[in-house]
Formats: structure tokens, sequence, C-alpha cells
């Protein structure tokens, strides 16, 4: 989970770097050694986000991203709720032979991981896209389209907001 949290920084710091001039002062920042912190990227997918066709549609990306940054740091800084995916509840103690792990990590860690696949993916269009490499884009499309089939079907995409929204009483 933390190499999915660090990833997924990665890729938010992408996202807002690509769609950045080279005067932006967090890339300078960021290529003389110093830290430029996720909120910052954050708020580039709110203001992305923002900009849209369907402006009644506002779909808070700076608090779900906060929300999914703030559970994954849990791993990272080893909370209490972090630690307990390492205890097995069957036999009272340290999961020692992964068999509690398993099934926890097969309904809770794993779609994070497929979660991270697809924005890396997503990433990559978004660079290639950049630069004008409309072949490299499109045959990342056909592999987010096998991964994910239903990632660019509008109705799932207007009931995962809807359920997003309500979840956060945005609606």
């Amino acid at each position: 989970m933390e190499i999915v949290r660090s990833s997924q920084e990665a890729l938010d710091l992408a996202f807002y770097f690509l769609d950045s001039d080279d005067t932006n002062p967090d890339l300078i920042k960021w290529f003389e050694g110093k830290i430029v912190g996720n909120e910052v990227a954050r708020k580039q997918y709110q203001k992305y986000s923002d900009n849209q066709e369907k402006p009644n549609e506002k779909i808070p990306f700076d608090e779900v991203k906060a929300g999914i940054y703030g559970m994954l740091s849990s791993y990272t800084h080893v909370s209490y709720g972090a630690l307990l995916d390492s205890f097995d509840v069957f036999n009272d103690d340290f999961d020692f032979e992964r068999i509690a792990g398993y099934h926890y990590t097969a309904v809770s860690s794993l779609p994070y991981v497929k979660m991270l696949t697809e924005s890396i993916i997503i990433g990559l269009k978004h660079f290639y896209a950049k630069i004008g490499d409309q072949k490299s884009y499109m045959e990342l499309d056909v592999i987010l389209k096998k991964l994910s089939p239903d990632i660019s079907n509008q109705e799932n995409i207007d009931d995962l907001t809807e359920k997003v929204l309500k979840r956060m009483g945005k609606l």
C-alpha cells in the first residue's frame, strides 16, 4: 500500500507538471530537489475538473483524492488500522501464514492496485497527448479498455459520480 501511495503521488505530480509551463514555481522547486506537497497536485485536479463541460456536476476531486491519500498514509505512518491488516482474527495472532491477509487483500488492497494501474495508463495517455504521439495514445487506450471495459461507459461514470457525491454529502 505504501508503493500504491507513492506511485499515486508521483502520478498526481506528473499530471500537475504536464499542465504547467516551464516557469511554474513548483516545477522549479521540484527540480531543485525540494518537496512539492501532494495537496498542490490535488488542487490542480480540482481546477481541471471545474473547467469541464458539466459545471453542475462538480466532483470534489481534491476532497476525494485527499481521502484516498489519507487512507493510504495510514500504512506509511503505521496506524493501528493498518497494523490490523497483519492480524489473523482466526488464530488470534500475527498473520504469519498470510491466510487472513490473502482474503483481506483480495477485497481491500487489490482494488487500489487496479486503480493505480488505470491511473498509470491514463497518466501515460496524458503524456502522449501532450507530446502529440497519437499512436502511443491509442495503443494505451486499447490496453485501458481491455483492463477496464466500463471505464468509458457514460452510465457507469454517472453512477459512480452520484455515489461519490452522495457519500460525501454533496447531493
